[in-house]
């Protein structure tokens, strides 16, 4: 396919965007939209599907409204994501999905330092109205706290572990299961450079973060920089080139159930590695009361929450109640206790593959337990959404808040 063709699929996806956005938000109340993620970086995916080509990567979207229209938009915004996914899939342009998140001029240009807007700032560029990204404040990487490492690191876990949970692998591949063996191989790969740059982002060693990976430069940068992780980063850039080329199509199609469980199990030993640079010593070992007392109560003791629990943890985020009585411990993981329960459940995916005879209903009770403790997590969001869409209402909207 032509990279004609490719452009066309990118600028009929922008304008489909717009009608829908301006439609929903009257367009002199737009002051911008950036565009950040692969496709504004020129890294976007697309796959060959039912004959035709099919954009693969996200759309990533922020739109800019004036301040005083920022809670009528908020209203406006909820549920346009979904919308718009879901009619350039009907229209057989994209595979994937549109996140649209919302903000205001003056909340953008005095952005704090966090992952988010550092994306924006470097990896993001104007496709409509002014061009605000060239202002925002440029800050250290090293600014950038702990615990928005760790959200990014523990959402790309999410999206592999649905992906996992996807293919059987109590039997070997057969021709139906090729989409489900390349979308596991992507999330791995997406996996593997979020902790390539999370790691050097880490170690302030990489400002161009959010640019095309050139392996060779990242080698001898942390060949010369001495990084206290130098050895995982450098297991994590042979790994994305290996990913990289098991993914081209060519290679894919001779891809084995040998192969996956392979890359699954260094992907999530990888991983561990990374997590425990970022998590406190006090959760990823020996005993700590914090620690027994989040897996207690996220957990409870067989490993599912407890309604009562589930209760009491909900409440507790709607009153702002802090679970985590150590400030040190809250500041390094912030809200990503929420999180540790799917954590430890990559962990033990492992143990699914350990043996070549795994039986079918193991994997069926995997996804069942998988399955309520995202339904469990996606419940805690969607509250937490709700707050932030009151918090609209009320006062104004909160940096890069998610209108999904």
């Amino acid at each position: 396919m032509s990279s004609i063709s490719r452009h066309n699929i990118v600028e009929e996806c922008k304008k489909i965007v717009f009608e829908r956005l301006f439609n929903c938000i009257k367009r002199e109340n737009v002051i911008s939209v950036i565009l950040y993620g692969s496709i504004a970086s020129n890294q976007e995916r697309y796959k060959s599907h039912d004959g035709k080509l099919w954009l693969e990567s996200d759309i990533d979207l922020l739109v800019v409204v004036k301040s005083s229209t920022i809670r009528r938009s908020g209203i406006l915004l909820r549920g346009l994501s979904s919308k718009i996914t879901k009619e350039l899939k009907e229209k057989e342009l994209c595979l994937s999905k549109i996140d649209c998140s919302i903000t205001t001029e003056k909340r953008l240009l005095n952005a704090p330092p966090n992952l988010y807007y550092s994306h924006i700032k470097h990896g993001g560029k104007s496709i409509y109205g002014k061009d605000l990204v060239a202002s925002m404040p440029d800050y250290s990487d090293s600014q950038i706290p702990n615990s928005d490492f760790l959200r990014s690191l523990m959402w790309s876990m999410i999206r592999s572990l649905e992906s996992f949970i996807a293919v059987d692998f109590t039997k070997e591949k057969t021709h139906n299961d090729d989409d489900s063996y390349h979308c596991l191989l992507v999330c791995l790969e997406k996996l593997t450079v979020r902790m390539i740059r999370v790691l050097l982002m880490k170690n302030d060693v990489y400002r161009n973060n959010w640019e095309p990976l050139d392996i060779n430069d990242l080698k001898v940068k942390v060949k010369l920089n001495r990084l206290e992780h130098s050895q995982i980063i450098d297991n994590l850039l042979k790994s994305y080139e290996e990913l990289t080329l098991v993914i081209n199509p060519e290679n894919e199609k001779n891809l084995s159930l040998h192969d996956a469980r392979k890359y699954w199990k260094r992907t999530l030993y990888q991983f561990n590695f990374t997590m425990k640079i970022f998590l406190p010593h006090e959760i990823i070992a020996g005993p700590h009361s914090n620690s027994k007392w989040i897996r207690s109560l996220l957990l409870g003791d067989k490993g599912v929450m407890p309604k009562s629990k589930l209760k009491r943890f909900i409440f507790a985020r709607l009153l702002e109640i802090n679970i985590i009585t150590s400030a040190s411990l809250r500041k390094t993981i912030g809200t990503n206790y929420v999180y540790l329960s799917l954590y430890q459940h990559f962990l033990s995916s492992a143990s699914l593959l350990s043996s070549e005879t795994t039986e079918e209903y193991e994997q069926e009770h995997y996804r069942r337990e998988f399955h309520s403790k995202t339904s469990t997590l996606r419940l805690v969001g969607k509250i937490s959404n709700f707050r932030s869409l009151a918090y609209v209402i009320l006062i104004g909207s909160p940096p890069g808040l998610n209108m999904k």
